[in-house]
Formats: structure tokens, sequence, C-alpha cells
């Protein structure tokens, strides 16, 4: 049952990024906002587990998911500053 509900909240974040997205992004770029997602969140997928793998292996599982938390952090840190630096290079016409 928690697998199940585990599935079903992953699945359903990440339709919800993606919908997200597509009502968000201009059409001209909204394939490579979407491709630049998935790329990210598929990188993710698949160095996630490698990092805290590694590091519970050398210091325990409270080290694996410390790791996998700082790296998270990191990531969202330099993606709210990405969403900042955009916003200001946009210019909107005067109303």
């Amino acid at each position: 049952l928690v697998l199940a509900v585990g599935v079903l909240a992953i699945a359903l974040t990440v339709m919800g990024i993606q919908v997200y997205l597509a009502a968000r992004v201009a059409p001209q770029v909204r394939a490579t906002a979407l491709g630049g997602y998935n790329a990210f969140l598929q990188a993710g997928f698949g160095l996630g587990p490698l990092l805290a793998g590694t590091m519970s292996d050398a210091r325990g599982f409270g080290a694996g998911f410390a790791s996998a938390g700082v790296a998270g952090l990191v990531v969202a840190l330099v993606a709210a500053g990405i969403a900042v630096s955009s916003r200001r290079r946009v210019t909107r016409p005067p109303s």
C-alpha cells in the first residue's frame, strides 16, 4: 500500500509539473522547456541512487539520505537563481 501511494504521488507530481510548464511557457519554447525538464528528471533518477548508494555504503544510510537532500537543495537553489535572472531579462510592454 505504501509503495502504491508513493508511486501515485510521484506520477501526479511529475505530470503536474509538466502541465504547469506547458501552461506557463511560450508556445515557441514549450518543447525545449519540457525536454529540459525531462532531461534533468532522468538525470536525477539515474544519478540520485548512485550518489545515495555510494554514500550509504561509505558512511551509512544517514549520509546517503543527507547527500540526496544536499544535492536536491543545491539544484533547487540553482534553479531559483536561473528563474530570478530570467525574469529580470524579460521586458514587458507598457500597458
